[in-house]
């Protein structure tokens, strides 16, 4: 699931942006269990996009840092934090805006404050005839594995 995420998901055709995808690439296929649940997100304190990746008890942020010689690959960063019930707060704002069926379609705003470490905001929508976004799967699993219990799992058009 990892690679396709970063094919489907990287930047534009450009030059500079395929050495920005491959150094993610690299990065995450090296790094990173291939299964893992991956979305882009935006970084609180700079609004920076960040790779943020769920596997089991583990969440892996992974930072591009360009280069000024646009002929290089970037330098990459990737942290792991062990994810366990109890490091962190969650908390979730959802606004709906119709049902159709069991599930009403809605946008939510997924906060993680991590007791010492960051802060992910992660907004996700959902619309139970359409695709679930790879964010509203990251964030049930980030929220899955601090102990938040939910009775329904995202449901949408295909998974």
């Amino acid at each position: 699931m990892m690679a396709a995420y970063v094919r489907e998901r990287g930047p534009g055709p450009n030059q500079e942006n395929q050495r920005i995808q491959g150094a993610v690439f690299d990065q995450l296929f090296e790094f990173v269990p291939e299964n893992a649940v991956a979305a882009m997100i935006l970084r609180d304190q700079d609004e920076v996009p960040i790779i943020a990746v769920c596997d089991d008890r583990q969440l892996y942020l992974l930072e591009v840092f360009p280069e000024q010689d646009s002929m290089q690959q970037p330098e990459t960063e990737c942290r792991m934090i062990h994810v366990k019930p109890g490091t962190a707060t969650v908390l979730v704002r959802t606004r709906y805006s119709g049902s159709r069926g069991a599930i009403a379609a809605r946008s939510t705003t997924w906060r993680f404050e991590f007791s010492g470490g960051p802060t992910l905001t992660i907004d996700t929508r959902l619309d139970p005839d359409g695709e679930v976004e790879a964010s509203e799967v990251l964030a049930r699993a980030l929220a899955t594995a601090l102990g938040w219990r939910m009775d329904l799992p995202a449901q949408g058009g295909s998974p």
